[in-house]
């Protein structure tokens, strides 16, 4: 557990999950628009959220502040052990039917196109050219502690935790135009390696090798 002023950072729980769904639709509401043009259907994300707890809850963080959740960081130490587990979520297999069935409002072709993205996803890997590399998967902070340091607290909690279980190297990606994210991310030691597109735009692919810390 790490603590900075009154934010304490500590792993996620399962009561978290709807916090972390409220602070994700509050984070990136335009991608979920994009996504979901009529509107998420209740507790989507918070079953996404579960879901991600449940796989491996060592790789799910959040920031709590006069004991509100506040903002979560989502790293998986091994992506592809995420993506295992998922046949066996009855969360999973729910979205899924959600989606084929249209009750997500996605239609099949927003359906093609959120599979798209996630091979657009991993074949993003390949551009750091490390295989089994972490991930930081979500950062997100509600608006109210904003300014606080909080998004770089969890950060850098989440790559402590992922050093302490002997990952190498650990990638994510950010939009080019989020320059309060980038710089952040560069004073980490994250650096540029190359960049991927989905159906969103362009992405900036940034990776950083624990063992220089």
């Amino acid at each position: 557990m790490a603590v900075e002023g009154n934010v304490c950072i500590r792993p996620a729980r399962r009561e978290d999950a709807p916090a972390m769904e409220r602070i994700f639709l509050q984070s990136f509401a335009d991608t979920v628009e994009d996504l979901l043009p009529r509107g998420a259907p209740e507790g989507v994300f918070e079953d996404i959220m579960a879901f991600l707890i449940w796989a491996d809850d060592e790789d799910c963080l959040v920031a709590v502040l006069d004991g509100d959740v506040v903002g979560y960081c989502v790293a998986p130490a091994n992506m592809f052990r995420i993506w295992i587990r998922a046949p066996l979520s009855r969360r999973m297999w729910r979205l899924a039917w959600l989606a084929v069935s249209g009750g997500l409002g996605m239609g099949f072709r927003g359906v093609l196109t959120l599979l798209g993205n996630k091979v657009t996803f991993f074949a993003s890997f390949g551009v750091a050219r490390f295989r089994g590399t972490a991930q930081i998967l979500s950062v997100a902070v509600d608006p109210v502690a904003r300014g606080r340091g909080v998004g770089t607290r969890l950060v850098e909690v989440a790559l402590a935790n992922l050093r302490d279980r002997g990952t190498k190297f650990v990638k994510l990606e950010v939009r080019p135009d989020n320059t309060p994210a980038r710089k952040m991310y560069e004073k980490m030691g994250f650096v540029a390696q190359g960049s991927t597109e989905d159906s969103h735009g362009r992405w900036v692919v940034m990776l950083k090798d624990l063992g220089e810390d």
